[in-house]
């Protein structure tokens, strides 16, 4: 497989239940190793690069559904806010393809049709280093757990400042 980009998701909306039908279908699917795309995904949509959606988990809290998967090169933002839209759902998605510099944040408000997609520039991800002789990640000289950490750190700080300027 291409290099895989890692989704984090949580999806809320008033009537999660077409979620639950297309997610149950994307892990039906998904068993046989050929990842997942909607039948309606497989029409032409515009510009929607029409990514498959690899090992598909999800689990319902009630309030809001959440979902990991994989998919090839890039997340899939089209194929995110198109199923917020078939499912009347709003959505967050965490994303990470570190092969390619790729780490950032897609957020839908189905409510509004407002959408975001917040991510980090290569010198902000040069930010974050490793020392190999020590075995750690630094994040400007201050020491890390782990490079996501760092990542995750920088991600938060943007999106903070970004609302800031909102305001």
């Amino acid at each position: 497989m291409a290099n895989h980009c890692y989704n984090w998701v949580s999806f809320s909306g008033k009537n999660l239940e077409p979620l639950k039908k297309l997610l149950n279908e994307a892990v039906e699917e998904n068993e046989g190793g050929y990842g997942w795309m909607a039948d309606s995904f497989k029409q032409p949509l515009g510009q929607m690069g029409t990514r498959y959606l690899f090992d598909v988990e999800f689990s319902d809290h009630g309030e809001h559904i959440t979902m990991t998967c994989n998919t090839k090169w890039a997340p899939p933002i089209c194929e995110l806010k198109h199923l917020c839209e078939i499912a009347e759902v709003g959505c967050e998605c965490t994303y990470d393809e570190l092969g390619n510099g790729i780490y950032g944040k897609y957020e839908y408000n189905f409510d509004t049709k407002v959408e975001s997609d917040i991510f980090l520039t290569d010198d902000e991800i040069n930010r974050v280093s490793y020392n190999k002789e020590e075995g750690m990640y630094y994040l400007d000289g201050e020491v890390l757990e782990s490079d996501g950490e760092g990542y995750q750190l920088i991600l938060e700080e943007k999106i903070d400042k970004l609302n800031l300027e909102e305001a």
